[in-house]
C-alpha cells in the first residue's frame, strides 16, 4: 500500500510539472525568536553579548524573490529602503538572506555570483545532499514535506527544508535545491525563510538571465581563497 501511495504522489507531481511554465515566490527572511531570547540571557552577564544583541534587535525582516521556470531559477534578497537611506544602519538579516549575491540554478549547475573583495566571481556550488523525513505540514494551501541537508558545513545545526510536490521543481531560496519539489520554507540556525506569496504561470514573466559576469571557479577554489575569513 505504501508503494502505491508513493507512486500516486509521483504521478501527480509529474502532471503538476507539465502545467507550470514559470513562477515567482516572495520569501520573508526573519530571525528565530528563540535565538534572540538566548542572546538576552547571555547579555545579562556579558557586555559582548549585549553588543551583539543590540545589533540583532535593530535588524529587520528582509524580502527576497525567487523567479523560476521548469529549467532554471534565480534568487535575490531585496535591500530595504531604510538601509539605502542610512548607510550607518547594519541590518544583520540582509547578508544572511543572501545580501547582494545572486543565486542561480539550472539543471546542470548551482552558482553563487557576487563581488568578493573587489573581484566579481561565480562560484559553482557542491551538490546538496538531503535526508527525506516522513513529516508534513501545511504552508498556505500546499502540503509540504520535511528534508534535512546532511552535507551542510555552515554550522552544526543542519538546514531544514519544507518542500511541496504540488510544484515539483528542484529550486528554493538562497540556492537551496535538489529536492523533488519547490522549497517553501528553510530553517537555518538563526534565520527562517518563509514563502508568503506564490505566483504561477504569469503572462508577463520576464526571461531569467544567467549571471555571466566574472570568473567562474569551483567551490573548493573559493574555500581556498576565503579560508582566512571563516572556519569549518
Amino acid at each position: 500500500m505504501k508503494k502505491i501511495i508513493i507512486s500516486c504522489l509521483l504521478v501527480t507531481a509529474f502532471c503538476n510539472a507539465q502545467n507550470i511554465s514559470n513562477g515567482t515566490i516572495t520569501y520573508i527572511v526573519s530571525q528565530k525568536k528563540d535565538h534572540v531570547e538566548q542572546l538576552k540571557e547571555k547579555a545579562k552577564t556579558s557586555e559582548s553579548a549585549q553588543r551583539v544583541l543590540d545589533l540583532y534587535e535593530m535588524a529587520e525582516d528582509v524580502t527576497a524573490i525567487l523567479h523560476f521556470t521548469a529549467q532554471e531559477a534565480i534568487y535575490k534578497a531585496q535591500e530595504s529602503l531604510k538601509n539605502e537611506a542610512d548607510k550607518t544602519i547594519v541590518n544583520f538579516t540582509y547578508p544572511m538572506a543572501g545580501g547582494r549575491t545572486i543565486y542561480y540554478n539550472n539543471t546542470i549547475e548551482n552558482i553563487n555570483a557576487s563581488d568578493v573583495s573587489g573581484e566579481y566571481i561565480r562560484v559553482i556550488q557542491e551538490k546538496q545532499e538531503w535526508q527525506l523525513v516522513n513529516e508534513t505540514k501545511q504552508i498556505g494551501k500546499y502540503t509540504c514535506f520535511k528534508a534535512i541537508q546532511t552535507n551542510s558545513n555552515r554550522s552544526k545545526v543542519k538546514p531544514i527544508a519544507w518542500y511541496t510536490l504540488d510544484i515539483p521543481l528542484p529550486f528554493g531560496p538562497k540556492g537551496f535545491n535538489g529536492l523533488p519539489g519547490l522549497i517553501l520554507e528553510i530553517e537555518e540556525k538563526v534565520y527562517v525563510f518563509k514563502a508568503t506569496k506564490i505566483e504561477l504561470n504569469s503572462t508577463d514573466f520576464e526571461p531569467i538571465e544567467q549571471p555571466t559576469k566574472g570568473k567562474k571557479i569551483t567551490y573548493a577554489e573559493w574555500r581556498e581563497r576565503t579560508k582566512n575569513f571563516f572556519t569549518k
